[in-house]
């Protein structure tokens, strides 16, 4: 396993933990961001009463993650929100050497709304908190 992937699974975990906490206590998913230094320590950043928009939300987090860049330093990054449409959590991770993955979650209801870690699907991400490396 490569260090970005071993970035990207200690992010995972986080998420799955958060966000089926998240469900469990109201049925929704206040959009996030993760932060995870090289020590594998992690900090989460929430867009709560920042919008109803997402965009908004997504926004917020974005620029306060790349404000965190210029004073921490982090070197992977995800972005979690909601598509209740789709009934899918999406988790945006980034790593300082851009490699980007997009993952879907899919949200079951079992007596209440939870993640399904077993049918999680990926998508190539895209470069949105860490400068471009050359």
């Amino acid at each position: 396993m490569n260090y970005s992937e071993k970035q990207f699974n200690a992010l995972l975990a986080q998420i799955f933990v958060r966000t089926d906490q998240m469900l469990l206590e109201s049925d929704n998913v206040i959009p996030y961001g993760l932060t995870l230094n090289q020590d594998n320590q992690v900090e989460i950043l929430v867009a709560a009463n920042v919008s109803e928009k997402l965009s908004d939300c997504l926004a917020y987090i974005q620029d306060e993650l790349r404000e965190k860049l210029q004073s921490e330093d982090f070197v992977a990054t995800a972005v979690v929100f909601a598509d209740y449409d789709n009934m899918e959590i999406i988790a945006m991770l980034e790593n300082n050497q851009n490699y980007c993955l997009k993952v879907l979650i899919p949200v079951i209801n079992e007596q209440h709304l939870r993640i399904d870690v077993n049918q999680i699907k990926t998508e190539a991400g895209a470069v949105y908190i860490f400068p471009f490396v050359s």
